[in-house]
């Protein structure tokens, strides 16, 4: 699926063309394209070759999924592989999105479809004053839109984390620990797209391209704030998910240890009465008590008494 748009000097929008057109298109000073491809073809690689001229190595990192965030200088344009999270059910999901950057031309393509891209398109369309500021704007506004799809996964996980700690302060929930690893695994999946980008947009402020004026810097250092306060959130999180399952895990060894006081002083207690039950329970011959008229009845008493005194002095010490 191919979307090829174009603006020219006067700020004039056309979209939907023909792909014949890029040629003559990126060849006119003053125009600015922008071509975006959706599961792109054997035949979408070759033309990305032939028209643009990319690299070959710059087109076989654009098929593979395993590449890690970077931007390659090519002189005549820039090459930015980026990733974009997104939620996907109960999980949150990464997936590539490969930008190529020349000096009239912006080339996006991803094997998935990707909101950001679709909400960058539509202001562009929209509003005249993005398309005057050329492709270095273009390219902010889109990093720009896919930082923002960060902020209501993280509000999603501050909801959880919250979530997390009242049911940990209530001692609450049998569950707890597995609604913490995957808060946790959410967080390392987010952690893993948006570390690596700090990089490429770092690059970005110090490159010497040309077509990325200075005052293009400003706004990539704009970008660059954006995922630093990401990055400090997620770090911020996962130190209190940490901490949750610290103090879940103390609230459980407590709750044992009291558990363990318990049964030791029922324990202990029955451990006496069965002493003196078992005393008169061997078989010699002498043994004066047994022929009491009230033997048996004093017995019984004496071990209530045993019990109860037992159990006053572990209940003095909180341990009943």
């Amino acid at each position: 699926m191919h979307k090829l748009i174009h603006i020219d000097k006067q700020g004039n929008l056309r979209k939907d063309l023909p792909l014949s057109e890029i040629s003559e298109l990126i060849g006119i000073e003053g125009n600015l394209v922008w071509l975006d491809i959706l599961h792109p073809t054997e035949d979408d690689y070759l033309m990305l070759q032939e028209e643009f001229g990319f690299h070959p190595l710059a087109i076989e990192d654009t098929r593979s999924e395993e590449q890690r965030p970077k931007l390659d200088d090519y002189k005549d344009y820039l090459f930015i592989i980026s990733k974009y999270a997104f939620r996907n059910e109960d999980e949150i999901g990464a997936t590539f999105l490969s930008i190529f950057v020349g000096p009239r031309y912006l080339v996006t393509v991803h094997q998935k479809r990707i909101s950001a891209v679709e909400n960058v398109i539509a202001r562009w369309e929209r509003y005249g004053e993005m398309r005057a500021e050329g492709v270095a704007y273009l390219l902010y506004a889109l990093l720009d839109s896919i930082l923002q799809g960060y902020f209501p996964l993280l509000d999603e996980i501050d909801d959880m984390m919250d979530d997390i700690e009242d049911r940990v302060l209530s001692g609450q929930g049998h569950d707890i620990m597995d609604d913490i690893f995957k808060t946790k695994k959410k967080m390392l999946v987010l952690r893993r797209t948006i570390s690596p980008l700090r990089d490429v947009v770092m690059s970005l402020i110090r490159t010497e391209e040309s077509f990325l004026s200075s005052k293009s810097r400003i706004y990539f250092s704009d970008v660059y704030d954006h995922i630093i306060h990401i990055t400090d959130t997620l770090d911020l999180h996962r130190d209190l998910a940490s901490g949750a399952m610290d103090a879940y895990l103390s609230t459980i060894s407590n709750r044992l240890n009291d558990i363990m006081k318990v049964l030791t002083s029922m324990a202990t207690i029955l451990g006496a009465l069965t002493l003196i039950s078992s005393v008169y329970g061997m078989n010699f011959r002498y043994m004066p008590e047994l022929r009491w008229h009230y033997g048996y009845f004093y017995l019984l008493g004496f071990m209530a008494v045993v019990a109860v005194v037992l159990a006053y002095y572990f209940r003095r010490k909180e341990w009943l």
